[in-house]
This record gives structure tokens, sequence and C-alpha cells, in this order.
């Protein structure tokens, strides 16, 4: 009997999970945490692992690197359930050895579909991987084992020929190149044609390449998506170029399996033996994330890796270790940018906006700390920081007498979860909060992933008295198919069509028509991004309702807002304020 151990915090997705197996006749352990779950490896010794990736304390990231790094659990099948559908995140868990994931809400039958894939899968692990040498090119085939087996086995070999390789070198202007070549759409093609063909695509890769460079070197498959690649030394760093653009130009012909002409999309990643470092583990983690960079120019690119590349991803890494702990040492702020009506004159109301002081760096651009939080969840945290911070500072402001609606971006990682709603009310309630003083503002990158259950979220939270606003409206592809589906009160104009909006003719037309729209369905226009005296009449003159921007005030500390507040008076400004009012 196989013996399953279910790791999962949600006490009814746990039980129903238990449900399923327990009738399928598995034998089941279950934990609702990552800390007892890893207790449960040691001891129990599972046959498969199916772990959520979302959960407080360890997540399913940390079981699953623990679970790899660990001889004793190394080989044990482990499947992510997550409600995650960005691709950088389900990549992650690959990278970390993940066998397989279920996006939730999952059928009964995938699961079970999933579970003995693994199984299967294991059963067919008989013989270890074979080596076939031609023309002095080493290919390293498999039939679908053990990842992690093909994973070791591959580096192992890629190690021995390297070692082999750099013995070779006679000069000090001598190089070693080391590739890593993704192949994009490999995973694509496997879901749909079966593995077996995904196998047989990347053994005719390997050929193809073989073929093309007609020279001794090494070539191997390596993790699923990947192939790696060692030559023989190169003199010239010109060499790098030509192999790369000859390796991009053979793949990116139709490959025929088959009744089938495949396209498959790939990138390169270079590193090279002495320049980049001397050890072959590191000249690898080097050449991967040199793959990444290509990957970001798009399909069919390639990237040489530079040292400063490496001293940014530190500096990244240092950060991302930084903002771990930043929430618990009172290190985030916020600054509130006024709204002001342009009929009245008076600041109504401001957007909230996150900002982190570091003890050392002083404020992190909010980019850049934001982006490196929602590639960890951390977005989750600061989101829901945000709201009771700011629905905590308007409280005080209504108290001290001042009227004022804030409006708090919201991520889409927090926006798609199932508890938002019920975690805003929870914070009005506490903080006694009159729900239309709090507006979350949203994009429209958010919405259109799956616009059916945006439509619900949106509706849940309207029910709740609060205000919604589309952020950035212009700036996506289908803003005006989906405006009528979402109820949405203000429509924030983006700061590309605001700029010189009194000079540009087409900026002109599509502000002035995006007014008149907005209006029409009952919806606010609030401009961002008004930085002269010209765009803030022109927008007067059209009718819009609000402006924000640094004609009126940059961003500000709370203290200083209530100052504005105060000194604010029922007349449209005639100059922005300096530096050192704000």
């Amino acid at each position: 009997m196989k013996k399953i151990l279910v790791i999962e915090d949600d006490v009814l997705l746990r039980r129903s999970l238990l449900k399923i197996l327990h009738a399928e006749g598995f034998q089941l352990l279950e934990a609702d945490n990552g800390q007892v779950g890893l207790q449960l490896l040691h001891s129990q010794q599972p046959d498969l692992v199916l772990c959520d990736l979302i959960m407080p304390e360890m997540d399913g990231y940390g079981v699953l690197e623990y679970l790899r790094s660990n001889p004793d659990t190394l080989s044990i099948p482990f499947i992510c359930l997550t409600g995650q559908h960005e691709r950088s995140n389900l990549r992650r868990v690959m990278e970390l050895g993940a066998d397989d994931y279920l996006t939730k809400p999952y059928s009964k039958s995938e699961l079970l579909a999933a579970i003995q894939a693994q199984f299967n899968k294991q059963e067919r692990v008989n013989l270890p991987l074979s080596l076939s040498e031609s023309q002095g090119l080493i290919q390293l085939t498999a039939n679908r084992e053990d990842e992690s087996q093909i994973n070791l086995t591959a580096q192992l070999s890629l190690q021995s020929k390297f070692k082999q390789i750099i013995k070779q070198i006679d000069s000090p202007d001598l190089s070693v190149p080391v590739f890593i070549l993704s192949l994009d759409r490999l995973e694509r093609f496997q879901d749909y044609l079966g593995a077996d063909y995904g196998d047989i695509l990347v053994q005719a890769v390997i050929n193809r390449i073989h073929e093309e460079l007609k020279r001794a070197g090494f070539v191997v498959k390596f993790k699923e998506e990947k192939i790696a690649l060692i030559l023989p030394p190169i003199s010239h760093s010109e060499e790098i170029e030509e192999i790369a653009l000859k390796l991009l130009n053979c793949l990116s012909k139709p490959i025929k399996i088959s009744d089938y002409k495949l396209l498959l999309g790939c990138c390169l990643g270079v590193s090279l033996y002495p320049q980049h470092d001397d050890n072959f583990d590191n000249l690898l983690i080097k050449a991967n994330i040199a793959l990444r960079q290509a990957q970001q120019q798009g399909t069919h690119s390639y990237f040489l890796y530079t040292n400063e590349i490496w001293t940014k991803i530190q500096d990244r890494f240092r950060l991302e270790i930084d903002l771990h702990h930043a929430l618990d040492n009172e290190e985030f702020i916020i600054h509130y940018q006024p709204q002001l009506d342009l009929k009245t004159g008076k600041i109504i109301g401001a957007e909230a906006l996150f900002r982190w002081q570091h003890p050392q760096r002083g404020l992190v651009p909010p980019l850049e700390c934001l982006s490196i939080a929602e590639e960890n969840d951390l977005i989750v945290e600061i989101d829901e920081w945000m709201i009771r911070q700011v629905c905590q500072q308007v409280k005080q402001w209504q108290n001290q007498g001042f009227e004022l609606s804030v409006a708090v971006n919201v991520s889409g990682v927090k926006f798609h979860q199932r508890n938002l709603g019920r975690y805003v009310m929870q914070v009005l309630k506490q903080t006694g909060l009159d729900p239309k003083y709090l507006e979350l503002e949203l994009t429209e990158s958010v919405l259109v992933k799956n616009p059916e259950r945006s439509v619900a979220i949106l509706h849940e939270l309207k029910n709740l008295g609060i205000g919604l606003s589309l952020d950035d409206f212009g700036t996506g592809y289908s803003s005006l198919s989906y405006l009528q589906k979402f109820p949405f009160d203000t429509l924030k104009l983006d700061r590309c069509f605001v700029q010189d909006v009194n000079r540009h003719i087409k900026n002109a037309a599509i502000v002035k028509a995006t007014i008149v729209m907005a209006h029409s369905l009952n919806m606010r226009v609030v401009a961002e991004g008004v930085e002269t005296e010209a765009e803030q009449q022109f927008l007067r003159d059209h009718e819009c309702d609000c402006l924000q921007g640094y004609w009126f005030s940059r961003p500000v500390e709370p203290r200083i807002f209530e100052q504005l507040v105060k000194a604010n008076v029922a007349e449209i400004p005639t100059k922005p304020l300096s530096p050192l009012e704000c």
C-alpha cells in the first residue's frame, strides 16, 4: 500500500484530499504546516508528497528545498498544490525539483492522474543513464527517469568532461565556454503529444546541435527543459557570438517528429572559464543567470555572462533577505499623494504609496522592492499591512475632522486570493472606518487574467461599500471591452496621456474622450502625474474631476499631508509646492 503525505494548511481542502485518497486505498499522513510535514518525512518516509505552496511559517518552497537537499528524501516524488497561476512561480517550483504541480481548483481525476503518473515513473526507473559517444560528441539521453537523478548524473558527467577539456588549455588566452540552452516550448509539446515525444524531441535537438557545430565537445540534457553544452577552448570572444548565432539559427527551424513539424523557442546563456570562474558548479550557475537575461530579451536570444550581472544579483539577493525582516523591524512606511478636486480646489483624498526605509540604504525604490516581494509572495503581507495602516490612519484623520478618501493599490496575488473581501471587512470593523472612505486600486493586467472571477471579486468588494479604482487606464489592450463589466467608481488617467496634453493633439483627444466616456458610465476621473499649470488648466477646462501630481504635491509623509490639508484653500493652486514645502 502506497503511503502519501498531505501538507495543507487549509482544513477543508486537506480533509477533502484525505477523503479522496482514502477511498483509493492509500495509506495517509497529514500535516497542517511545513515543519510538521518535515518531521513526518523523516519518521515515516512516505512514497509521495502532496504539498500546498503558500503556508504560514515554512511554505512549500521551503519543504521542497529541504526535501531535495537531503539524501534520505531526495527521490521522494513531490507534487505542488498551488493557487498561483503566474508562470514564474510555477517555473521556480519546477527548478527547485518538484515533479509536478496542480493548480487549484483541480478535479479528482486530475489529482489521481498526477499521483499515478509519479508512481508509474518510479516503477520504470531500472537502469542508470546511458552515455553514447559519436564523432567526438558525447550525448546523454534518458527514458523518463527520475528527474533528480537525471540532474545529478548530468552534472557529474558535465564536470568530468569539463576537467578533461581544461587540460587542453596551453595558453592564458584560451577560454572554455559553458552554454545552457532552454527549450521554451518543450513542456507544451509534452502536454499535447505525451512525455515520450518530449524525449525524442530533446534527442533531435542534441543531434541537430552536433550536426551544426561539427566539433568535439559535450552536450547533455540538463533539467527538464534545458540542455548544457561544453566546447573545446576558444581563443577569441568573437567566437562565442558566432557559435551562439549558429545554434539559435539551426534551432529556429522546425524539427520533424513523426507527422509533426515542431518549432521550439530557445535562448542561450554562456559563461567562460577562467574569466568568470574556475569552479565548474559556479560556471553552471552563471550560465543559468545569463540564460535568464537572454529570456528577458525574448525568444532566440543569447547573453554572455558579465561580472556586473553577478553583482546585481548578489545585491538583489541581500535585499530580498532584508525584505523578509523589514515588516517585523517596522521599516515600512506610507507616503500619501494628495488628490485635488478641480472644481473646488480642495484636497478630497489621497493615494497611499508604499515605501521601504532601509536602515542602511535609505528609501529603496518601490518598483525594485515590490518586484522582489511579488516573486516571493511577500506582497500579500505588504498588501495586508498597507490596507490596515491606511484604515487606521484615515480613521485618525476623521477624528481630527478631516473627511478624506484614500486609495490603496492591491497586487494581483492578493486580489485573487479567496479571502480579500473577508480581510477588508475585518479591518474595517476593527478600525471603525466607514467603508466609503477606503478605495482599492487595481490595474487592468490584474483583472484580465481571469475576467469572470475578477468580476465576482469586484462585486463582493463593492457590496462592502468601499470604492474601486481602475489604475493606469489606457495602457492595456482590453480596457474598453472590459470597462462595462467591472463595477469601478473611479478611472485613473495614466501619466503617459496627461503629459503635455495641452500641446499633443492625440493625447488631448484621448483624454477628452476618456473623460466623456467615464462620466457617461457614472465614473469620476483622476488624472495622474500632473506636473504643469498648462496640464492642470486643460484638465479643468475639460471637466476632469481630480488631479494628483507634482504640480500640487509629491507623495509625502502623514505629518506633512496633514499640514497640506490644513493649509488647503478653496482655490486652484497657481504654482507647485517647492521641495522644502514637501
